[in-house]
């Protein structure tokens, strides 16, 4: 189930450790969340499972991020579902959604599945220096 985020939620949410590793998380979720731009992914029990934001870049443009908790590794077809539904709602808004993930196999899989596709290798734009992918879903 997807529900408008609350600044609350990330105090119920195990983010995971790279999520964790992010500066300010807290904050700039916590700015999105005044915008309306961000929703939870929870299960029917509450718990929370993630968080999925938009950032408008450009009209009709806007760049997701997604914040998995520890918690989406036990149930996750309710957050497949949730992320699903609200990349579904996020096409009726904009022409193109896109996203940076880093560079390996988990997170191109995840993406292409999602139906993005690769555009292109970002070099040292990482927090750390790492080289990043820019995905599109036009």
């Amino acid at each position: 189930m997807v529900v408008p985020f609350l600044a609350e939620h990330l105090s119920r949410m195990r983010a995971t450790a790279s999520a964790k590793a992010c500066p300010d998380l807290g904050g700039a979720l916590a700015r999105l969340a005044s915008s309306g731009l961000s929703r939870t992914i929870v299960n029917d029990a509450g718990v929370v499972l993630g968080v999925l934001g938009a950032v408008p870049t450009m009209p009709g443009v806007c760049e997701v991020f997604i914040v998995a908790s520890e918690d989406q590794q036990r149930f996750p077809l309710v957050f497949v579902r949730g992320v699903r539904e609200e990349l579904y709602t996020l096409r009726s808004k904009y022409r193109r959604i896109q996203a940076i993930s880093k560079n390996d196999k988990f997170h191109s899989r995840w993406l292409s599945w999602l139906g993005f596709e690769r555009e292109g290798l970002m070099k040292k734009y990482g927090l750390n220096g790492e080289d990043m992918l820019m995905w599109g879903l036009v």
